[in-house]
This record gives structure tokens, C-alpha cells and sequence, in this order.
């Protein structure tokens, strides 16, 4: 199953390690899910998670290890940007990526995308794959 993890998913599976949110991150570096990106994507992930330790206090290690699990077993796409309003033009990159991919986009704020099917929150996300 192909998948687009908003930032904000990453930061917070990172943030606690026993909440559900890494049970997305565990399955992709399990290879129980793809997940789906471009060259924009690597790079709010790698700006966000590697922010000075102030920011997030993330341990390089396991950055290092799922941004490198993501472009090294990952599918990277090109993608020429959609003309969907979007209230965050910010997050277009991760919308149009999940259709290119025919992925799901797992994100936290449903408000900056379109009402679909393919777009859930963590919790939704990952009751649809515990069936």
C-alpha cells in the first residue's frame, strides 16, 4: 500500500515513541507500506527534522533512518502541480503526489485539503490497515 506522510505526521511519531502515529513510520521501515515522495518532500522532511536540537530534540540516528528508508525503498515521483485550490499552498506538493501515486495521504490537518477519499488521519489510516 502506497502512501504520503505529512510532515506533521513524521513530527509527531517522532516525538512520542509509543503512540500510534509510529505505527505508520514502523510499517514503512518494515516495508508493510511505500511511501510515496519528490525532491520537495525529501526536503521539508530533512529541514524539519534535522532543526537545531533546541527545536525537536529528535535523535539523528533514527532520522537518518527513515528519511533514508523513504528514498532508498520509497517510490519518488515527478509531479507537475495541480491547479486544486488548496488553503496551504505549501501542502499542494503532498497532495498532488498522493494522486500521482495513487497513494493515501496521511495527514493531521484535513483543513488544508480537499474533502477524499484518499486523504485520512493517522487514527482512520491506521484502523483501515489493522483490518
Amino acid at each position: 500500500m502506497r502512501v504520503v506522510i505529512d510532515t506533521n505526521v513524521l513530527v509527531s511519531a517522532l516525538w512520542s515513541k509509543n503512540n500510534r502515529l509510529s505505527q505508520i513510520i514502523s510499517a514503512v521501515i518494515n516495508d508493510k507500506l511505500v511511501a510515496c515522495y519528490n525532491a520537495e518532500i525529501m526536503a521539508e522532511y530533512e529541514d524539519v527534522l534535522t532543526r537545531p536540537k533546541v527545536a525537536f530534540h529528535f535523535e539523528k540516528s533514527k532520522v537518518d533512518e527513515i528519511l533514508n528508508k523513504i528514498k532508498v525503498d520509497g517510490l519518488s515521483v515527478a509531479v507537475t502541480p495541480s491547479s486544486m485550490p488548496l488553503p496551504d499552498e505549501d501542502d499542494r506538493v503532498f497532495y498532488d503526489v498522493a494522486k500521482a501515486c495513487d497513494a493515501y495521504l496521511i495527514t493531521k490537518n484535513l483543513q488544508d485539503f480537499p474533502s477524499a477519499s484518499f486523504i485520512l488521519p493517522p487514527d482512520q489510516f491506521l484502523y483501515l490497515i489493522d483490518d
